[in-house]
């Protein structure tokens, strides 16, 4: 959890004073240079997933810092890049479909704030297998459910391969949810 900072003269930024927080200060300089460094690691992750060469990143930290922002900023900025936002909420079977719909090199899903994919084992599972680090990377969803695309109304089949990435933003702090058991 970032404490919210207190702006002072001559440029000095002050965590607010109590028993659990040292104080630090820093120039103007100085947090400009550690913002640019954190939307630099963030623009080399999501260029990353966009050419392939990452499978899937994780952007965890609190709500209002600019993770959305940063991430459509550089995928505005790469030519030929397939990118949709999906943010909300989503079962199982819509995330089989965006998957799907979505499925080749250089299509990045981004799944913004989309944290109801931890509450499904289904959910999570497919996701898993999106994200994995094999050469291939077979989705199946064997139930006697029939879906259609989105894109242009065909059946989807039972199994297809993936071959594009994910950029999941969440506000979670996994650190923390790992010590309080949430998630596992």
């Amino acid at each position: 959890k970032w404490p919210k900072l207190e702006s002072h003269s001559h440029g000095k930024y002050i965590l607010p004073k109590d028993t659990s927080t040292p104080v630090i200060q820093e120039s103007d300089e100085q947090v400009s240079n550690r913002i640019k460094e954190k939307f630099d690691a963030i623009d080399l992750c999501v260029r990353s997933a966009a050419e392939n060469r990452m499978r899937s990143v994780i952007l965890s930290g609190p709500p209002g810092v600019g993770k959305s922002f940063g991430v459509t900023r550089t995928l505005e900025n790469i030519y030929g890049c397939n990118y949709v936002f999906a943010s909300g909420r989503s079962a199982a079977t819509g995330l089989y479909k965006l998957l799907y719909d979505n499925r080749f090199p250089n299509s990045v899903i981004v799944l913004d704030d989309i944290d109801s994919i931890f509450e499904s084992i289904d959910a999570l599972n497919i996701l898993k297998k999106a994200c994995d680090r094999s050469h291939s990377r077979r989705i199946s969803w064997l139930t006697e459910s029939k879906f259609t695309s989105d894109e242009d109304g065909a059946e989807i089949p039972k199994s297809f391969e993936f071959e594009g990435s994910i950029v999941f933003i969440t506000n979670i702090d996994f650190d923390e949810d790992r010590k309080s058991r949430r998630l596992n």
